[in-house]
């Protein structure tokens, strides 16, 4: 399993309304997303330099990959069964995505 940041589109048909954002998105072993943050990421750190830090890994990610609509993106099956975990579609952040993965039987 590996992830990346994303640039993350959304839109709305009704309103017509478009939306970016850098989510964190997480590929099964075939490289297929299966799941992302529900949150666009938050940019803090507890320095300068590491704040400065992450954000160069986000423009790093999302210059090279191209951006992901929502409304085309076909979601992967998890690398393990959603039963095992209390949800399969969505995390708040990195951490809290690798918390509940510790918890896997």
């Amino acid at each position: 399993m590996t992830w990346n940041f994303r640039l993350v589109k959304r839109s709305d048909s009704k309103s017509k309304r478009v939306q970016y954002g850098v989510h964190e998105v997480f590929y099964n072993d075939q490289g297929k997303p299966f799941t992302m943050t529900e949150d666009p990421v938050d940019i803090t750190g507890e320095s300068k330099k590491e704040t400065r830090e992450y954000l160069e890994m986000i423009l790093k990610d999302i210059s090279r990959l191209p951006v992901l609509d929502l409304r085309r993106l076909r979601w992967a099956k998890p690398p393990w069964n959603p039963a095992d975990m209390k949800d399969s579609k969505s995390f708040s952040s990195v951490k809290a995505f690798l918390k509940e993965l510790k918890k896997r039987p």
